[in-house]
């Protein structure tokens, strides 16, 4: 009998899973196979599965590597970036002529910034609700229907924006 893919990884979870209370010649009895055929796809996905693991070791480390050799390399810039600035700058250039490498400086400090995951530039909305908003809301809300009224105010209370919340009486 040939076993498909599927049922041969299943003869392997099931041979190795940590809960499990039945033998080989039993795991075989429940696919049709002998304990020998079981100890093979055993075999067959340890080997598997030290290979994959081996390579995604691999792909971590390669991964780690060049994060550390960008990180090192922003470094090195923002370094040379303040040499060159106190370098100019004992020279006696005017400081209206340092303004490039000052921009330069904190561009790259930016950089590093985004790379390490302290400055996050993701689009933020942030909703005034002033005066007008309050007025505009409740001028929409006086033109609705009772049921279209209540479902909006009850949207609204689900928001997350402070003068919208539940504790909120703005539109009660």
């Amino acid at each position: 009998m040939s076993l498909t893919l599927q049922e041969s990884r299943q003869i392997y979870e099931a041979a190795t899973s940590p809960s499990n209370t039945l033998t080989n010649e039993q795991i075989g009895k429940e696919y049709g196979v002998t304990e020998s055929t079981v100890r093979h796809h055993i075999k067959k996905w340890k080997t598997t599965v030290a290979s994959s693991y081996k390579y995604n070791e691999h792909i971590q480390e390669a991964l780690a590597s060049h994060i550390i050799n960008v990180n090192q390399e922003a470094s090195d810039i923002l370094d040379h970036i303040k040499v060159s600035i106190k370098l100019a700058k004992d020279k006696g250039t005017p400081p209206e002529k340092l303004g490039s490498l000052y921009n330069n400086w904190i561009r790259s400090l930016e950089l590093v910034s985004e790379l390490s995951g302290d400055l996050d530039r993701s689009n933020n909305i942030n909703i005034d609700t002033s005066n007008q908003f309050t007025t505009f809301m409740q001028i929409i809300l006086e033109e609705c229907d009772d049921p279209t009224r209540t479902r909006i105010i009850s949207r609204l209370n689900k928001t997350t924006i402070p003068a919208l919340n539940p504790e909120s009486t703005l539109f009660s």
